[in-house]
């Protein structure tokens, strides 16, 4: 049967007022109806471009003679029942009728053998062009809609050149069928430039994974359509071990320019609160990945992951990217910047270009179908129009290509570019479009063991940090580092990594070792190296060592005769604890100056689906250990819900130590009923209480303080609760957990849904001054860190190096290269205030200047009388050289 016309019934009545609400199937077989008209084989047949009609008001199939039907899925829940069997019995009859199916090809396979058209009668490359037209006229309709424009498209001179170019394909005239598609693209082009005269920018990212590092990224690459191929250092040593073919693929594409890698990191999955040190290690062996196998560094930093970090701007300025992508591909949410293009960073600090967008699936039909809306908000609100697409090789839908395709022809439906490119090209954003989130939302997947995952990568972050300082503090003071004081040849002494003045246990441990027992099955913790602990016939305790600075052994303390625990009160120099004898947790934690009670604490099961308190019952309660260093009370019993029935067993062991600054907790737990569902409705947790509603709550956020008004309190470093009177501290030790439970209780969670570990361990502590600096002494307290020294030292304590200023804190140090002689140090404002501090060290400085985490210079800084002046904003992380 020779077709006279061909035309898809729309479930509208209008072509630019399509149902945008649609997903899936009925999304697909939509755009794959009117986008299979375009073959040019229909074209060249009907003499004209296709036509549609409106489901609410279709035309009497007696009426037409001779015109193809296609009809999707949303199309015929919107005509007359009987429509479809009166199209089919028509006279004159018609083409069969055709069923949109959400594959395009085989929507376009039906609509070719209704009409009686040979599929091989043009090439599927030459017809690609083709359905990518009708996909770029469809998009220019709708945005002009959504615009609330009236068209202006030329529909003669583009139905002209479109029906010119099909017969040309048709007749093998190829020269002719460019040159005609040339003119119909530019046609729709003048048409949308009417709504949005500027550029607009489309930019592509390649998710990667090790499942997708072969033949499908290769192929994408091969295409030479504009992408960003998002990956970690890790992945890349993956694809050159496993894929060499591919690594060569993207080298080459980036030579070409249609390629840029976009990442920076050199691991994902990372958890959230890294230190600033963990952050840039990351960076920094992402970059050697990228060196060794790509020849360049990355420029542009993104991640797959929803984990930001606040600290992540001046992180990346400072390795000098010059933009990043602030958007997630793992499902979780971010905050959302008022333009897609601005600054991120405080507005006070140091800020990177960034393109902050929610990033659009191309394997979703919903996409395509709402592409036009997308475009026209970007259009309407920022004032450099982005659109980001994200996708897997090989799994994006066809009308992807059609965006590919439609490129070649000019920017109709945007400019296609990669990353780099964009920060090259695109405009700087005005300096009021700062975007600076200072907490991010959890994404809400935990994993498994999300309690105890969490506190292993805090502690061994804590544990790297505080070796690497001891390492590059002796290194820097000419001393060597030995593994005990037995094996030193000279004097031997303790290092205090730290810059601030901490006791240390030699001996003893103050928590137990985290590889020490507590998992439901052998063998499902990861246990930490445990620290290296000095075995003298007791135990010692060296009070006050000072910050980046020694003391010999010799210095340890006498150690008073009044014992530490008495009855069911434990005590040091600061405080007082009372264990009640009803639930064996913490009756009171007070001050010696003030006898009133400031804190209690017991054990609690949660279940938001049941009625009632749960109650911590004591059974058994004694000293486990009173000796001259360490006091300890053990409460053992049974935790009921408010039926009386048993849920499980504890034990909880509360410690105290001479000159130790908080009071530690360590509980046990035998579940005999487990958590089940949402970890924040369902948890074992040790409640912390106190006496009135807390006025405001701090936490500690990557070695920083920040203020939360959150009920969910998200920090393995600390929880600070001020009460009217003081301050009130829960150190989690690595515990990330904490839910605001009533206006005057904190749940400190412990066991939840499929975590593997039963013992746990945390710290109370009151009028806390500067709790990071309690948050790491105790982690690292019983972790010595042994130099030998040539011969003994004149006096038993001294230090190396001092800063001023108590909320300054040193993260990084390491001795200058040879040609030089002197210390290169980081520094971080950890209470978010400017500061002014001066460093001093054993010899005087002569010089001293900022740079760059590359160690570029950035600027000079003031030396007097040896000692370095340096101001440090809010919460700054610097570094700085400083030669002596």
């Amino acid at each position: 049967m020779t077709i006279r016309r061909a035309s898809v019934i729309l479930p509208s009545t209008r072509l630019d007022e399509l149902p945008t609400h649609l997903t899936g199937h009925e999304a697909a077989d939509l755009l794959a109806a009117w986008t299979a008209l375009w073959h040019p084989a229909l074209i060249a047949a009907t003499g004209s471009h296709p036509r549609w009609h409106s489901a609410d008001n279709p035309p009497d199939p007696s009426e037409l003679e001779g015109e193809l039907i296609l009809l999707p899925t949303a199309s015929r829940q919107r005509l007359a029942s009987d429509w479809c069997d009166r199209y089919r019995t028509a006279s004159p009859p018609n083409p069969p009728l055709v069923e949109a199916r959400p594959s395009r090809q085989v929507t376009l396979a039906a609509a070719l053998a209704a009409a009686s058209l040979d599929p091989n009668l043009v090439s599927a490359e030459s017809a690609a062009d083709f359905l990518a037209l009708g996909h770029a006229h469809l998009q220019v309709e709708s945005l002009t809609g959504a615009m609330r424009y009236t068209s202006v498209l030329d529909t003669d001179q583009f139905e002209s050149a479109t029906v010119a170019a099909a017969k040309a394909t048709v007749a093998g005239n190829q020269p002719l069928a460019q040159e005609e598609l040339t003119r119909a693209f530019d046609l729709l082009a003048d048409a949308r430039n009417h709504v949005y005269a500027v550029d607009f920018y489309l930019v592509d990212v390649t998710l990667l994974a090790p499942s997708t590092l072969g033949e499908t990224l290769r192929t994408k690459l091969a295409s030479g359509s504009p992408t960003s191929v998002l990956l970690t250092g890790e992945l890349l040593e993956q694809m050159a071990s496993e894929q060499p073919e591919s690594v060569s693929e993207l080298r080459r594409a980036i030579s070409a320019g249609s390629a840029c890698v976009i990442g920076g990191k050199f691991q994902g999955g990372r958890s959230a609160f890294a230190s600033p040190e963990t952050l840039l290690a990351e960076l920094e062996n992402g970059q050697q990945a990228a060196r060794r196998h790509l020849g360049r560094e990355f420029e542009v930093f993104a991640q797959f992951e929803s984990n930001f970090s606040p600290r992540l701007p001046e992180i990346l300025v400072g390795s000098g990217l010059r933009g990043a992508l602030h958007a997630v591909f793992d499902g979780g949410r971010l905050p959302k910047a008022d333009q897609c293009k601005t600054w991120w960073g405080p507005g006070d600090g140091v800020a990177i270009q960034a393109l902050a967008a929610t990033p659009l699936d191309v394997a979703r039909p919903e996409t395509w179908l709402r592409l036009a809306e997308r475009i026209g908000d970007t259009f309407a609100h920022h004032h450099v129009a982005t659109i980001l697409l994200a996708g897997w090789p090989g799994t994006a839908c066809e009308y992807f290509d059609d965006l590919r395709r439609a490129a070649r022809y000019g920017a109709v439906l945007g400019k296609m570019v990669t990353l780099e490119e964009y920060f090259a090209i695109t405009r700087e954003p005005d300096e009021w479009t700062n975007f600076y989130p200072r907490e991010y939302p959890s994404s809400g997947d935990y994993g498994t063991n999300p309690i105890s995952s969490r506190i292993e990568s805090y502690r061994r972050d804590v544990f790297d940090v505080s070796e690497r300082l001891g390492t590059g503090l002796a290194k820097s003071v000419g001393l060597e580092r030995v593994g005990s004081p037995e094996a030193a040849a000279g004097c031997s002494v303790s290092i205090n990594p730290w810059n601030f003045a901490q006791p240390q246990y030699v001996g003893c441990y103050l928590l137990e070792p985290w590889g020490a027992t507590g998992t439901a099955s052998a063998g499902r913790d990861q246990p930490l190296a445990e620290p290296v602990a000095h075995e003298p016939s007791e135990s010692l305790l060296l009070p006050e060592v000072p910050g980046c600075g020694y003391a010999t052994f010799a210095a340890a303390a006498t150690m008073p005769t009044a014992p530490l625990a008495d009855n069911r009160i434990l005590r040091n120099e600061r405080f007082e604890v009372t264990i009640s004898e009803t639930t064996g947790g913490i009756q009171s934690l007070r001050m010696h100056r003030d006898r009133s009670t400031r804190i209690s604490q017991r054990l609690v099961f949660h279940d938001s689906r049941a009625a009632g308190a749960s109650q911590m019952l004591a059974e058994r309660i004694e000293i486990s250990r009173n000796d001259a260093v360490m006091g300890e009370i053990t409460s053992q019993g049974r935790l009921l819900n408010a039926a009386g029935e048993l849920l499980g067993g504890f034990k909880q062991t509360v410690r105290v130590a001479r000159a130790a600054p908080a009071v530690i907790v360590d509980i046990e737990l035998d579940p005999q009923r487990l958590p089940s569902g949402e970890i924040w409705r369902s948890y074992f947790a040790s409640r912390m209480a106190w006496s009135d509603q807390a006025i405001s709550f701090r936490r500690g956020v990557e070695w920083i303080a920040g203020e939360t008004n959150r009920e969910r309190i998200e920090s393995p470093e600390w929880v600070e609760i001020d009460d009217g009177i003081g301050t009130l501290a829960c150190f989690g030790l690595g515990l990330p957990f904490h839910r605001q439970a009533a206006p005057n209780f904190l749940d400190t969670l412990l066991l939840v849904d499929s975590e593997s570990r039963r013992r746990f361990q945390f710290a109370l502590n009151i009028d806390d001054a500067q709790p990071l600096v309690t948050a790491l002494g105790l982690l690292t307290a019983d972790r010595m860190c042994v130099a030998s020294f040539p011969a003994a030292p004149n006096s038993p304590t001294g230090w190396f190096l001092h800063i001023s200023a108590k909320n300054v804190l040193l993260t990084h140090i390491e001795p200058l290269s040879t040609s030089q002689s002197g210390v290169r140090m980081r520094i971080l404002e950890t209470q978010g205030r400017d500061t002014h501090a001066t460093l001093a060290a054993f010899r005087p400085f002569r010089a001293a200047r900022i740079t760059d985490f590359r160690s570029q210079p950035a600027g000079v800084l003031s030396v007097a009388d040896g000692r370095v002046e340096v101001d440090i904003g809010p919460h700054r992380w610097i570094q700085l050289e400083a030669e002596w």
